[in-house]
């Protein structure tokens, strides 16, 4: 379903998630996100949490983001 203010125009989304185990540092977050998005690789890892952890735009496409983290994340701690 389109929303007809947000459809094809640029949008700012906030992720907020908590992992199980220990995400060590270099590990990765993959984000796949819902159908109803479609991202632009090339200005989707250029912000955000993009600046904090590396997001490399060679494995982002329209519908992956990969975070990779610069240090160690604990278990169930929200980011």
């Amino acid at each position: 379903m389109s929303d007809p203010i947000t459809f094809y125009k640029e949008s700012t989304w906030t992720l907020k998630f908590s992992t199980e185990n220990i995400i060590p540092k270099g590990g990765y977050i993959r984000v796949d996100v819902p159908e109803e998005i479609k991202m632009n690789p090339s200005t989707s890892v250029s912000g955000g949490s993009c600046r904090i952890w590396s997001c490399p735009e060679k494995m982002a496409t329209d519908k992956v983001i990969y975070f990779i983290v610069s240090e160690d994340l604990p278990a169930n701690k929200e980011f």
